[in-house]
């Protein structure tokens, strides 16, 4: 999660140096666009062990979207509006990050939060 969030950061970086975007005018509301990110997010994470394959996992997203009648093309467009004009894209990310370490069982959330810790005086170094 920690890499998803750290990449999506950086392209935002990237993004809002080469660019300007203007506001789309079906942009996805914040919680709409929060909940979609946090259910791919969930699904993404499943073991590269398992057997779903990167189509499955696509049509899983894909299905997401049709859950909340958002089309591609919309989400697309929403997704880069957020990442390169919204300061608050990574304040969607951290709450996003937040409510899923809270579904977490008490040990396995008390375990990442200690490894977040170490990452964090590790990049500090």
């Amino acid at each position: 999660m920690k890499k998803i969030i750290l990449f999506t950061f950086s392209l935002l970086t990237f993004l809002s140096c080469n660019r300007e975007i203007e506001r789309p005018d079906n942009l996805i509301k914040r919680d709409v666009f929060k909940s979609i990110l946090a259910e791919m997010y969930v699904y993404k994470q499943i073991p590269a062990s398992s057997d779903m394959n990167y189509k499955e996992q696509d049509n899983i997203s894909i299905s997401i979207l049709k859950k909340h009648n958002i089309p591609i093309d919309q989400f697309k467009s929403s997704m880069e509006y957020y990442m390169v004009e919204n300061t608050d894209y990574e304040n969607i990310l951290k709450e996003i990050q937040d409510s899923l370490q809270q579904l977490l069982p008490e040990g396995t959330q008390q375990e990442r939060e200690e490894l977040i810790m170490l990452n964090e005086e590790l990049e500090i170094d």
